[in-house]
């Protein structure tokens, strides 16, 4: 259940937080591709819902302690999100708190005051609500008014980035800073659910991630190649979305992954990206990260 286990006593159960575990929790998270943002009529209201073109970008949740009503809190401090709408790029900046337990059921809340392009703060919050049992990804609708007629709404999907190990390095590129790589879900084949997320790349721009067995940094482009060896493309290619991301869910089931990271097997991965402005090969990299899977 995440953060927390059942307990049976007699026909009753309770939820016991597990601050240890939570405390351990890593706090870089990443929006997942299917976050969203809409604007309409919700609640049987009748007016049109639309949706964001995308909604990308990053956050933190840091563990800040347990109260005696089962609850453990979380600081979501660093909301950095780039939002498309209408043809509009949004800056969307903020904090908040996240709230997970309960005595009985396990329940969960979001509360985000966001800032849209510097704007004063506004309130987003999915009240008090059964589930959580995803955490430490979080998967819940966050609003202004309930969901109730005439609403702004964020689908808020984000894992945290705490998979592999980081291993060689990069360069800054044309956005002033160096790309970086890192993996979301788990690393477990059974499971079938691990990401490669790249960060920090120049929006816009084609990338494609690659893996293979062997680890270097050599020059290359305008970074450093960082996998040696026999090096697998992960087709197809993905394009860098406004917030300087690019997310790439792995079927561990189909090639080029199948056959190759199984249970016991580790591999090291790597984001080539386009950037004709950051350097005079017009390409660059994200640092290495390795993975073993289980």
């Amino acid at each position: 259940m995440g953060l927390a286990h059942r307990v049976g006593i007699g026909c009753a159960s309770i939820l016991l937080a597990s601050g240890a575990w939570a405390q351990a929790t890593p706090s870089a998270y990443q929006l997942e591709p299917s976050a969203n943002y809409m604007v309409g009529c919700f609640g049987g209201c009748t007016c049109p819902v639309v949706s964001a073109q995308s909604l990308g970008g990053s956050m933190d949740l840091t563990f800040i302690g347990s109260t005696p009503n089962w609850f453990d809190h979380y600081a979501v401090r660093n909301v950095d999100w780039v939002l498309v709408f209408g043809g509009q790029q949004i800056h969307v900046t903020g904090s908040g708190v996240y709230d997970i337990g309960g005595p009985v059921a396990l329940m969960h809340r979001l509360r985000l005051d966001l800032s849209f392009d510097g704007a004063t703060p506004r309130t987003f919050d999915s009240g008090l609500l059964t589930g959580g049992a995803s955490f430490p990804r979080l998967d819940l609708l966050i609003s202004l008014n309930g969901m109730v007629c005439y609403d702004e709404v964020f689908e808020v999907r984000a894992s945290p980035l705490d998979v592999g190990t980081a291993y060689c390095t990069s360069t800054p590129n044309s956005t002033g800073m160096a790309a970086a790589l890192a993996a979301a879900g788990s690393p477990s084949v059974a499971n079938n659910d691990f990401s490669l997320v790249a960060t920090q790349a120049p929006a816009g721009r084609l990338g494609l991630f690659f893996f293979g067995q062997g680890q270097q940094q050599t020059p290359f482009g305008d970074g450093y190649l960082c996998v040696s060896s026999a090096v697998h493309r992960v087709l197809p290619a993905d394009v860098v979305d406004p917030a300087g991301a690019a997310w790439h869910a792995l079927d561990l089931t189909s090639p080029p992954a199948a056959g190759l990271l199984v249970a016991g097997s580790t591999w090291n991965f790597q984001f080539w990206f386009r950037d004709p402005p950051g350097g005079p090969a017009g390409f660059n990299l994200t640092h290495g990260l390795q993975v073993g899977f289980l």
